[in-house]
């Protein structure tokens, strides 16, 4: 009997039986229409996500171009990250770029097509076109099981054909992943990805794969999975810039690697350990973290008791200078309070608000908000089989997220 759901290990929008996800409702329409792309394409446009962005562009270029000055007077260009066109991991001098790349609705996005709690482990921020060679991010960081990554690029500015702008070629990322020694070549630390362009373009040419290119407006966002052929197109109109970001993600529980550096042949794995960008710590740290965040709410009880007594012996004139004034993110749409505080009873016997408890401290905590209804729900078939639940007025998808599967009643026949 099968327990769980098939093929758990292949993310949701690369599943063979992805029109399953969609045929039970698993995404809202606004998601269904990004997974459809995902799945079809291999990536997916997102037209002004980042609505506020001009104020977010704004501070990371006040913030990384003297970065990119320094890069370009000494020529140094491995210091602090800088590569001639590119820094990598600005997150770490930029806290704008750290807010861009583990903005929650996108990662809340991201964890719901694929099916696992996506990370951001790598920031790239660009001033002009990278005019990179077409490739696929899956040599250079990969997954076991695999495909579980993928890039997030984001417009800084509105971008023209001749500035060198993002291209890619749809449906690409349903070639098969091939290491080095499949392309001929004996994997090491020195390996490059010219050595698998020959193979991507003959590919290329053999599937008759088509180009596309991105000219984006400011705030625009694209998702492309890990194995789609992506690049730059040149620069030509000289002095051009193309501000933008490239986020790329993980998902958790997998085992993280470099493929063009490892033999799976001989054994050697280039293993990574990637940075969770949002919590600080590398990803081999996160469960233990968690588990100390876990074993911490026993003390909250007593916390909040014990500020409820300061707050009531302290002056009024204190509590206004003692009150913590705590970041909050915005909900993400797909959040339930109900749901939440029954995934997380502490917060109900603490008497917190689960809405203000997931904006200020849940979403950092990596608290679960929400229950997937199975892949094989029959929302008719769970009305006929619980005619109370239609007595009672209830939605079934909703009374069966609720209570449903904790009383184990049946949903399909």
């Amino acid at each position: 009997m099968q327990n769980g759901p098939i093929l758990a290990g292949v993310p949701i929008i690369e599943s063979p039986f992805f029109s399953d996800f969609i045929a039970s409702h698993y995404f809202d329409d606004a998601q269904q229409s990004i997974a459809q792309d995902l799945n079809l394409y291999g990536f997916a446009v997102l037209p002004n996500f980042f609505a506020q962005i001009g104020h977010q562009a704004r501070q990371i270029r006040q913030d990384l171009q003297p970065l990119f000055a320094q890069g370009q007077q000494s020529g140094e260009d491995a210091k602090q990250g800088v590569f001639t066109n590119r820094i990598q991991d600005a997150f770490k001098h930029s806290q704008t770029v750290k807010q861009l790349a583990t903005d929650p609705r996108m990662l809340a996005l991201l964890s719901k097509l694929y099916g696992r709690q996506a990370f951001a482990f790598q920031t790239l921020n660009f001033e002009c076109g990278s005019q990179q060679a077409v490739h696929s991010d899956a040599v250079h960081f990969h997954s076991l099981p695999e495909r579980f990554m993928c890039g997030v690029w984001v417009a800084l500015e509105d971008v023209t054909l001749d500035s060198g702008p993002l291209c890619y070629y749809p449906g690409s990322h349903n070639l098969p992943v091939y290491d080095s020694r499949q392309v001929g070549f004996t994997p090491s630390q020195r390996t490059q990805q010219d050595v698998y362009e020959p193979l991507w373009n003959k590919l290329i040419e053999t599937h008759r794969l088509r180009k596309q290119v991105f000219t984006a407006k400011a705030g625009d966002a694209l998702i492309w999975t890990a194995n789609l052929l992506h690049g730059g197109e040149p620069i030509l109109r000289a002095g051009s810039t193309r501000w933008s970001q490239v986020t790329h993600y993980y998902f958790e529980g997998c085992r993280y690697y470099t493929p063009m550096h490892s033999d799976l042949i001989e054994g050697k794995v280039a293993h990574r350990d990637p940075v969770n960008i949002a919590m600080g710590v590398k990803s081999s740290e996160v469960p233990s973290l968690r588990q100390q965040q876990a074993g911490n709410q026993t003390l909250r009880g007593f916390k909040k008791a014990y500020a409820a007594l300061l707050d009531t012996l302290m002056p009024f004139s204190a509590r206004a200078k003692q009150r913590t004034r705590w970041p909050e993110i915005p909900l993400p749409p797909d959040f339930d309070a109900q749901t939440y505080a029954h995934l997380n009873p502490d917060i109900v016997e603490a008497g917190l608000d689960p809405a203000l408890h997931y904006c200020r401290h849940g979403y950092l905590e990596g608290r679960p908000y929400k229950i997937s209804v199975p892949i094989d729900f029959d929302a008719e078939a769970y009305k006929a089989l619980n005619p109370d639940v239609i007595q009672a007025g209830f939605d079934p998808v909703r009374h069966y997220i609720l209570h449903g599967h904790q009383e184990n009643r049946r949903y399909r026949n």
